[in-house]
């Protein structure tokens, strides 16, 4: 008899000891640090890290050791046998089981290629047991009768399905044709050259393998001489690694933006993959592709708002088990009853959390779970469910457990032009929304969105007292495709616009105090508070811009050395740049703006902050500047991360002023 989720989680509550509660001392807020380290577990990104070996036997997961993300593999059993390695000045990107004993580790650097600033990655094997790192593609691995013409600058992309059945993986790497890679092997334990097992194909950047171990699929986009994309897509297929590579379908790549159009994988059926693309209501859906005829014959999932985020396959296997999409909190639909029942049975248990299973074994008998909600950071959960064993693996954030932090709701509003505008209001727990200091939180990407998830950003506002409104601009991702694009060429204008509507919104509603509203925000977002100082300087008290641009003209020509150019100078043009461009018009800021960068972010350049902080101290306004030294564009390190939250914590307790500290936000004495 299978054991249920709910049943071995209600045998384990019994028997535990219940932690001691930590009543409120003081009138002072939490320390700022509550929110700006890294995650316990769980990685500095929004994506799960914790992952369970194939056997079960350990788990992996990105932790945080001494401020710096590092990934352990912790056995099951409780024993004391773990092994881990750090990242150093590494980003994370991802990891994955390769079989019992290995792990495969992707990760991120920036260098310089003939003078170029580029990001680089690099794929690493880590051996469990013995707990050695070795790098699993280098220059000097290859064979010197056949050196590479081309030393890629992107080693991580895995062609094998994992986990293997043996001891080898392929590896896509474009040695002999830059930009167009061919398939390498290379043995887990190391000490060997790679070899290549297939050739590169014209066009074709990313291959894919079915369940049998054979790849049968590849698509890419084709270039031209310079360099730049042609207007066509291909996709090509083999019935089996007998036959050669032919076309079955090619595209134009303007479909392609916003991911509209992509390859999810292979089914059980072997002439049918899935695929994603558009559905009448312009929403990224899921669709049943036949291969031999280029044709879609089924709908797999479609939904009238929002785009399918995600699509969940059984461990080891074809088998589709389910979909997921973001509307204000995540939505499942599941495929397998067992699927379902453990996801159900995580809601009853855990009532008001969202629960999801994350990882299994592949016999299925062990797995891990996720559960929390806005206000409760994410903690995970390991079942055995033939020992009859549960036990919580911890949260991501230990400092505030057992805390009962500010609640987010959903509100929409109209655009000066009618479009609807989705966002989220979080008020100071206990705080009437009324007359409230209030920092407005754009969101990054812009190619991205928010949702009512657990946010360190947003609960850190809220424990000084101030309220916090989000809004789904136009250009955001999660609307379909049509919503996308009409943030297109509007950087500073109707994007612009819909953020500032939430702010007259805010105070129409009476929630916000329109002497008190600072714009905070990173990336794209920052760019958005840089603007609204310019632009709207009527509107705010002041401006927090993290790695934000200032200069669109500059990131168009930022980009002319990189792929994908003209897709992005498409996307960004506009008819006067600079007249978007907030460091052209320094002169017409009113507030204090606080400007932070990181001098290793490859995503916004930081002569993009220096320009920035030049102007205004040209133009004799107040300005303060924060180098963050090795930085990325992420804050994946916690010493960046902390620096530039206590930064933050001073600039706006000194202009916006503390709001009503709640109850549940203040410092605490330690527990007996």
């Amino acid at each position: 008899m299978r054991l249920s989720v709910r049943t071995l989680i209600l045998c384990a509550l019994v028997t535990a000891p219940l932690s001691a509660q930590v009543q409120a001392q003081g009138p002072d807020p939490l320390p700022v640090e509550y929110f700006a380290k890294l995650p316990m577990i769980g990685g500095p990104s929004a994506n799960t890290s914790i992952a369970l070996s194939p056997d079960g036997g350990r788990y992996a997961a990105i932790i945080s050791l001494d401020g710096e993300p590092a990934l352990a593999a912790i056995p099951t059993d409780g024993s004391a046998n773990v092994k881990f390695t750090r990242y150093g000045d590494y980003q994370p990107r991802w990891f994955r089981w390769a079989n019992d004993r290995y792990l495969l580790i992707s990760f991120a650097f920036t260098t310089r290629r003939y003078g170029i600033q580029t990001l680089e990655t690099r794929l690493a094997v880590f051996d469990v047991e013995t707990g050695k790192l070795d790098i699993l593609v280098r220059h000097k691995d290859f064979n010197p009768k056949d050196p590479p013409i081309h030393f890629p600058q992107f080693q991580d992309q895995v062609v094998s399905r994992l986990p293997v059945k043996g001891d080898e993986v392929l590896v896509a790497l474009d040695r002999d044709n830059p930009g167009v890679p061919g398939i390498y092997k290379f043995p887990l334990s190391g000490g060997s050259t790679g070899s290549r097992v297939m050739r590169d194909l014209a066009g074709i950047q990313y291959w894919a393998m079915d369940a049998k171990g054979v790849v049968r699929l590849g698509y890419g986009l084709r270039r031209a001489s310079s360099g730049y994309l042609k207007p066509e897509a291909r996709l090509v297929f083999r019935q089996s690694d007998e036959e050669d590579f032919k076309t079955h379908a090619t595209f134009d790549p303007r479909d392609l933006e916003g991911d509209a159009f992509g390859v999810v994988g292979f089914t059980e059926e072997p002439n049918i993959v899935l695929i994603t693309d558009t559905n009448e209501q312009g929403r990224v859906a899921v669709y049943r592709f036949d291969i031999t005829t280029a044709k879609i014959v089924g709908t797999v999932f479609s939904h009238d708002k929002y785009d399918v985020g995600a699509v969940r396959f059984a461990p080891g296997t074809d088998r589709m088990v389910g979909v997921s999409y973001l509307a204000d909190e995540p939505g499942h639909i599941f495929f397998d009853e067992t699927e379902r029942e453990d996801h159900e049975a995580l809601g009853r248990v855990f009532p008001g959390r969202s629960g999801l299973v994350v990882s299994r074994s592949l016999d299925g008998t062990k797995l891990i779970a996720q559960t929390g909600n806005v206000s409760s950071p994410t903690e995970y959960h390991y079942f055995d469910m033939g020992k009859n064993v549960y036990a919580n693996l911890g949260s991501a954030f230990p400092q505030l457990a057992g805390m009962t932090l500010s609640e987010t709701r959903p509100i929409s509003y109209k655009a000066r032009d009618g479009l609807d505008i989705d966002g989220y209001l979080t008020l100071p727990k206990g705080a009437e929304a009324k007359n409230l200091p209030m920092i407005v939180h754009p969101h990054g990407g812009p190619a991205s969105r928010d949702s009512m998830s657990y946010d360190y950003w947003v609960q850190y506002f809220v424990s000084r007292g101030w309220a916090v409104l989000q809004m789904n601009f136009r250009g955001s991702t999660g609307y379909g495709e049509a919503f996308e694009k009409s943030g297109e060429h509007e950087w500073g204008k109707a994007m612009q616009d819909d953020v500032s509507d939430g702010v007259l919104w805010a105070v129409g509603q009476g929630v916000a105090d329109p002497a008190r509203v600072c714009v905070v925000g990173a990336s794209y977002g920052g760019y958005v508070a840089l603007q609204g100082a310019v632009s709207t300087p009527e509107l705010y008290r002041c401006a927090v811009s993290l790695n934000g641009v200032s200069d669109i003209q500059g990131m168009i020509n930022d980009e002319r050395n990189y792929a994908g150019f003209m897709m992005t100078r498409d996307y960004l043009s506009q008819e006067d740049p600079k007249s978007v461009s907030p460091v052209h018009h320094a002169d017409k800021v009113t507030a204090p703006i606080l400007i932070a960068y990181s001098t290793k972010d490859l995503s916004v350049r930081y002569d993009q902050g220096t320009a920035m902080v030049a102007a205004l101290k040209r133009a004799g306004k107040q300005v303060v500047e924060l180098e963050l030294k090795d930085g990325d564009h992420y804050l994946t390190h916690e010493r960046h991360r902390l620096a530039f939250f206590q930064a933050m914590d001073s600039f706006l307790q000194e202009h916006l002023g503390l709001g009503a500290v709640p109850s549940s936000a203040v410092a605490e004495k330690p527990a007996k």
